[in-house]
């Protein structure tokens, strides 16, 4: 008899096994990031019960060209895989179907989260997810999927990647400024920038991380060693307090630079353009740190961003306004 032929029915122990999304929607972009939720639930017939270790032997399989099965993996690198915890990153939007109610002292659920590894953003990546699940009894540990060949207890589900959105620059960023402090006609003056993502996947699309390089740019009226007027830049991360700047730049002893963000809003990047007329003009901080900057960020869906921020032109008039490109 073979070991197939004594596997013990799974009718015998359970009474519900299937798997389910349990997310909005069953797409998630490629990126590595965004999860999607998936459900696996398994009810026990009244006279029997799930041990913990059963419980704990539930998976997440995939089948091969081949018909073999093997867990998916849980580990980053592979076209889909899944962590055990859900992450910062928003789910795909998507209309979540009613969930029927469910006897927690009956039911047993696992979740899993899914992410797509990273493609070239064509939307073509599809992957059936079976459930997988290990009995212990004293005769031994027998293997389980929801494939069909245990009676009724067939269920799949399917996930696909959705395509990447293209972001244009910079018709698809909120890029705000604000007067915080001085005269915008005169050679004081600090703007605030607020820079998000905009009308692709929402309205607005914050950012969870950011970071610029160089830190910061610096412009003078002109390159004079007699020209003490400059504009100066850094930034803060997305809805973070403090500005980092350029520490290579050369701002002589009496120019401060402003340290604190007025007003951070949630998922933006704040920018500060400050003006000073008290910058002694130095050759090499205006040669290698005129900008642009390059900003990579990466927005609440897990997608990644790449502009460039940098003063309007080398005119006097240019040095008092930052564009993206």
């Amino acid at each position: 008899m073979s070991a197939i032929e004594r596997k013990p029915p799974l009718a015998s122990w359970l009474v519900i096994w299937r798997i389910a999304i349990s997310s909005p929607s069953n797409r998630v972009y490629p990126n590595g990031r965004q999860q999607l939720e998936v459900t696996v639930i398994v009810e026990p017939l009244m006279s029997q019960t799930v041990k913990a270790e059963e419980l704990a032997s539930v998976r997440l399989m995939i089948r091969d060209a081949h018909g073999q099965f093997s867990p998916l993996p849980d580990v980053a690198g592979s076209p889909w895989f899944f962590g055990h915890a859900r992450n910062e990153y928003l789910e795909y939007p998507g209309a979540r179907s009613p969930s029927s109610a469910i006897n927690p002292l009956a039911v047993y659920t696992r979740k899993f989260y899914v992410m797509a590894g990273k493609t070239n953003g064509t939307g073509q990546g599809l992957e059936t997810l079976y459930a997988g699940i290990t009995r212990y009894t004293d005769e031994g540990m027998y293997d389980y999927v929801t494939d069909g060949s245990e009676g009724n207890f067939s269920s799949t589900v399917e996930v696909h990647t959705a395509e990447t959105p293209k972001f244009q620059v910079p018709g698809n960023y909120t890029f705000e400024r604000t007067l915080t402090a001085g005269n915008s006609n005169s050679d004081i003056f600090t703007w605030q920038y607020s820079l998000a993502g905009a009308n692709v996947q929402q309205p607005v699309v914050g950012f969870v991380t950011a970071s610029i390089e160089p830190a910061g740019m610096i412009q003078w009226d002109d390159r004079n060693s007699s020209v003490t007027r400059a504009s100066h830049i850094g930034y803060s991360s997305p809805g973070g307090t403090l500005f980092r700047y350029n520490t290579a730049i050369q701002l002589g002893s009496f120019f401060q630079p402003v340290t604190q963000v007025k007003n951070p809003k949630n998922g933006h990047i704040t920018l500060v353009l400050q003006g000073g007329n008290n910058i002694p003009y130095d050759s090499q901080s205006a040669i290698n740190h005129n900008g642009p900057c390059v900003l990579n960020a990466v927005d609440v869906y897990g997608n990644d961003h790449q502009l460039q921020i940098g003063f309007k032109d080398p005119t006097v008039q240019g040095r008092h306004e930052l564009v993206l490109s």
